[in-house]
């Protein structure tokens, strides 16, 4: 039976991305097999038809590696543990099983990626930069000795753990060049959207149609239509309670949102209808343009409101953003990133340090500059997205990053401390659209309000 099933299972990186991603239900029954090769073989193989064997999955995880015999079952297995973001498990398995036999070179990818994320608590402190360096140098030594053609994967490895160290513009270059055209996990894929320097002024005539709202400040969220259905009415609940002087502004990617029973389109609340053709993106990128695009096109709402906080939706916006402006009243953007802290020697990968989900930019000289950095910068990542040639999942983090390191000397940037925007995560395979409703349904009782129904 496992002869016939399995040698078609597909392995290529995307039906990899997608295989524990795709579940439609979760099956609490655990089927027994031979060999452990049988159960992570079952495991992915049900994942293809939209099942998820929870109990198996947590069996499959206590009992190890040590007993998976084809090479078939170890990157499936590998797999498993990077989509559990189980580093120490992860860097086990491949540090056994590469010397034994040739493993495809992506998991050369999650080496470097556990090594990286096991030393977290370096990031966040930021003050060791010698120890950081050790133990991830020690990884690329590894994937040297076993990987040793995948010399372009290498020269990336060690340009983003330059970049780490604060070697921000030497970095940057070495990770545009060598990554180009390589294929990466997606975590790292980010690599393939670094530009060396910022592109051409961007000369585009986007097709958005902008209603704005009558208020003079605004929080800016760009959506999909199933994420507007889903999420726009609890976000404006919350956000009403927790900063009733600013407008919410919804950028709608490919619809109108008048299309929904929208009582809350009133003109407190601003929509954008943006007519951009992604039709031809692959389904990443196209989720890519849907983030990017608040990002992207923020520099057209500078010339409508004061200021823009610039939100996800997918969570809730617990403080005052014109609290944080009042402290804050010389900064042209105000992010949240441990970036700017004056003793910080070590940083996180160029796509992970600016997070893009909560960032104020103020009606400014230098707001200004930074949002049309932001335009020309992501502009050129969709035209390169296009042709298939840059992802858009993370540019947006990685416009951000290059933004502040070229432009910091001429835009005052400040961090706030406390967070605007939080959401509820859970990481582990299926649950994080659970939590982030629970997450959200908590805010909305804790502000006095029912938000839950979705728009219709």
């Amino acid at each position: 039976m496992f002869a016939r099933w399995f040698p078609l299972l597909d392995q290529a990186m995307d039906a990899m991305v997608d295989r524990y991603k795709t579940a439609k239900s979760i099956r609490h029954d655990v089927p027994l097999f031979k060999s452990h090769d049988e159960r992570i073989l079952f495991l992915a193989k049900q994942g293809t038809k939209g099942f998820f064997f929870k109990e198996l999955a947590e069996e499959i995880r206590r009992d190890g590696h040590a007993k998976l015999k084809s090479t078939r079952a170890i990157v499936e297995y590998a797999w498993f543990l990077f989509l559990l973001a189980d580093w120490k498990s992860l860097i086990a398995v491949i540090h056994q099983m590469a010397p034994e036999r040739p493993l495809p070179s992506h998991l050369a990818d999650f080496y470097f990626l556990a090594a990286y994320r096991s030393n977290r608590e370096h990031i966040v402190k930021g003050t060791d930069p010698v120890s950081f360096e050790a133990v991830v140098l020690e990884a690329i030594h590894f994937i040297e000795v076993f990987w040793p053609a995948e010399r372009r994967r290498i020269d990336v490895f060690h340009a983003i753990l330059q970049s780490s160290l604060g070697h921000w513009q030497e970095a940057r270059e070495k990770i545009a060049r060598s990554s180009a055209g390589l294929e990466l996990i997606p975590p790292l894929a980010a690599a393939k959207s670094v530009l060396p320097v910022l592109p051409p002024r961007d000369t585009f005539s986007w097709p958005l149609e902008i209603i704005p709202a009558k208020r003079n400040r605004a929080t800016l969220v760009s959506v999909d239509r199933n994420y507007y259905a889903t999420y726009s009415r609890a976000f404006r609940t919350i956000h009403a309670a927790t900063n009733p002087d600013r407008s919410v502004h919804f950028h709608c990617v490919g619809f109108d949102p008048r299309e929904f029973d929208n009582p809350e389109l009133d003109d407190s609340t601003g929509f954008t209808i943006d007519r951009t053709d992604i039709s031809g993106l692959l389904p990443r990128d196209k989720q890519g343009y849907y983030a990017c695009a608040r990002l992207l096109h923020a520099v057209a709402y500078l010339g409508i409101y004061d200021s823009i906080l610039i939100s996800d939706i997918d969570g809730s916006v617990d403080r005052s953003v014109s609290d944080a402006c009042a402290e804050l009243p010389m900064a042209d953007v105000i992010i949240t990133s441990r970036i700017l802290q004056p003793d910080r020697t070590l940083f996180n990968m160029p796509w992970s340090v600016i997070p893009a989900g909560a960032n104020v930019v103020r009606n400014s000289a230098g707001g200004i500059a930074f949002a049309q950095y932001l335009r020309d910068y992501l502009a050129w990542i969709f035209a390169g997205a296009r042709k298939g040639e840059r992802p858009m999942w993370f540019a947006d983090q990685c416009a951000l990053f290059y933004a502040y390191v070229d432009l910091k000397q001429n835009v005052n940037f400040r961090n706030f401390d406390k967070h605007f925007y939080s959401q509820g995560m859970d990481w582990s395979p299926f649950s994080s659209t659970e939590t982030k409703v629970r997450h959200i349904e908590d805010a909305v009782r804790a502000h006095g309000t029912d938000a839950r129904r979705p728009a219709q």
